[in-house]
């Protein structure tokens, strides 16, 4: 189910929203429905490099490129 919510945005943020759904030829629904799954994947893939990162370290990894380095 679909709710309606009531944001105040900042004049240039509501500005590039306008340009972007001209620009995709979409509605402001869309854009900011995406925005927010995009953000909140993001928090939750930087909540598991968090916590990925001790056990890393424990085998030896100093940053992701050592790793990326060592499966590549």
């Amino acid at each position: 189910m679909n709710q309606t919510i009531k944001i105040k945005l900042k004049p240039s943020i509501l500005r590039s929203l306008e340009q972007k759904t001209k620009e995709l030829k979409t509605n402001a629904d869309d854009v900011v429905n995406k925005a927010l799954e995009d953000y909140f994947y993001l928090e939750r893939l930087n909540a598991m490099r968090q916590q990925f990162r001790g056990k890393a370290r424990e085998q030896g990894f100093d940053s992701e490129e050592d790793l990326f380095e060592s499966i590549s």
